[in-house]
């Protein structure tokens, strides 16, 4: 039997490198956005544990400079909590982007998949008309060969 070739198998292996490529890609996007979000939660409990100390020295006494550097640190802190969501949001934009372009990717391969599996079958038919052909032939000789034996010796 035949072996079974693709002719677009490259375009096939360079859309299957590519769509891994862009899944990793969008690993990367993922794990991105998690250091983001445990960065963000640290600097909120920082945030919080900040007001909570602020509470605390605010009910024993009052250092008007002590009070200017809390509130520095407050608004640095908020800053950097505000800068953290907008990367956040940017990193979830870029994951929606790198998810659509990985589905247009996989929806590409299959495309091809598809297109080798349709060429396979086709092939398979082929190869099982060819057998049916030749197993017909061998048929066809045996018969012929069987029928002048049985007339030769019926000549006899």
């Amino acid at each position: 039997m035949a072996r079974f070739r693709f002719r677009l198998q490259t375009l096939l292996d360079h859309r299957l490198r590519k769509e891994d490529e862009l899944k990793r890609g969008l690993g990367e996007i993922q794990r991105a956005i998690m250091r983001e979000q445990q960065a963000l939660e640290q600097l909120e409990r920082g945030l919080r544990e900040a007001a909570a100390r602020h509470a605390q020295f605010a009910a024993e006494t009052v250092d008007v400079e002590k009070e200017q550097l809390f509130r520095n640190f407050y608004s640095y802190l908020c800053l950097r909590i505000e800068d953290k969501q907008e990367t956040i949001c940017e990193l979830n934009e870029k994951l929606d982007a790198q998810r659509d372009r990985v589905v247009e990717a996989m929806r590409e391969r299959k495309t091809v998949e598809s297109l080798r599996d349709r060429k396979f079958e086709e092939f398979r038919l082929n190869e099982l008309r060819k057998e049916q052909a030749f197993l017909d032939d061998l048929a066809t000789t045996r018969y012929v060969v069987n029928h002048l034996i049985e007339g030769s010796e019926s000549a006899r």
